[in-house]
């Protein structure tokens, strides 16, 4: 295989998705009530109960986080809209 190849990331397990899925609820939850500039990465740990290490598994860091929660939040009013 060539040092330059990336492999395609692997599916979530059940558990891993709800993992996932709950750092991004706290995420959104923290960040509807203090603003994305008053949200640290430690808040949404310990509203989701992860650990650090486990946080960044899931995001590369508060960026992809934070875009993640507006990827959902989008997703969300869309199927919501009366189009």
């Amino acid at each position: 295989m060539p040092a330059n190849h990336q492999s395609e990331p692997r599916p979530l397990t059940a558990r891993g998705a709800a993992t996932r899925s709950r750092i991004v609820e706290a995420a959104a939850d923290l960040i509807y009530a203090h603003g994305v500039e008053r949200t640290s990465l430690d808040e949404v740990m310990a509203a989701s109960g992860v650990s650090k290490s486990q946080l960044y598994h899931y995001f590369a860091d508060r960026d992809a986080l934070v875009l993640e929660v507006i990827a959902r939040q989008s997703a969300f009013s869309t199927r919501r809209s009366p189009i």
